[in-house]
């Protein structure tokens, strides 16, 4: 919580850009999960059409009351293509202006918090500095700053079209039948659990790697440096052998982070997969 309230004091002046390109993205996730009703007037309405009473009650009943086509006609079934694919441009259109702005934003973000962190590492004491490698110092520039934007212009968007999508579709579910809630209630504890250990694995990694780049950028800092007395004493074996070891630990950490993704990216899929089938 710390650190979340450390950078909101930067990210506040974002904010109101964030919160219109939040808004942009729940009109896109609520277009996307409107278009099964629109291929449900298909299925119901055109091609497996029963002669029952139209239901010109719902979000698109509009398109039943015979002003677009009568049921099981050619006619019906463009007019709900041409909303299906007027849906999909909207919904496309919107992902690309919220995409651009965050994106923007995010940038500007990682601008600002680059200049300040610099300005602030100047006018810090040499005692202060000794405390703190070159590789440390490098990595709060870069990697910790592009963390920081990651955290408040991206990730922290996901999670709240996340939550929305959820809500959204379960009422649309409840809508339909309310059966159709039950197993989607089911699968959220396993959810939860696996969310947990995802997390925790996650956490430990990323340190790993972020202690694996400050090693190597203080190798590769240190040798950029003294790049002539290596020459010198004619250590460049030597210290090469030194960054190998830096990168091979590097790369391991990385392929780690990759398995623990793709691992647990498993999971997840799994557990979509089973809701979406039930």
């Amino acid at each position: 919580m710390d650190i979340l309230a450390f950078g909101m004091s930067y990210w506040k002046k974002h904010l109101p850009r964030a919160i219109f390109c939040q808004l942009i993205g729940f009109a896109a996730i609520f277009a996307a999960l409107l278009l099964p009703l629109l291929g449900q007037l298909i299925v119901d309405y055109v091609l497996n059409y029963q002669g029952q009473t139209p239901d010109t009650g719902g979000m698109f009943g509009w398109l039943l009351n015979g002003s677009f086509g009568a049921p099981a006609t050619m006619e019906l079934f463009w007019s709900v293509a041409l909303v299906y694919g007027g849906m999909v441009l909207l919904r496309s259109g919107l992902l690309y202006l919220r995409n651009n702005l965050f994106y923007r934003n995010g940038l500007n973000l990682e601008s600002r918090l680059r200049r300040e962190t610099y300005a602030k590492l100047l006018s810090q004491s040499s005692l202060i500095l000794n405390k703190y490698n070159t590789g440390d110092l490098l990595t709060i520039l870069n990697s910790d700053i592009i963390a920081f934007k990651e955290l408040f212009a991206f990730t922290l968007l996901c999670i709240f079209d996340a939550v929305f999508q959820l809500v959204v579709a379960v009422v649309l579910l409840g809508q339909l039948s309310w059966y159709l809630v039950i197993l989607p209630l089911c699968i959220a504890p396993f959810l939860v659990f696996t969310l947990r250990r995802f997390l925790k694995a996650a956490r430990m990694i990323s340190t790993r790697i972020r202690d694996c780049n400050a090693d190597m950028n203080m190798v590769v800092s240190e040798n950029i440096n003294a790049v002539r007395l290596v020459r010198s004493f004619a250590n460049e074996a030597l210290e090469i052998e030194k960054f190998d070891r830096r990168n091979e630990n590097t790369k391991n950490a990385y392929f780690q982070h990759a398995d623990i993704i793709s691992r647990y990216n498993v999971y997840f899929n799994t557990m979509r997969q089973v809701a979406y089938v039930g």
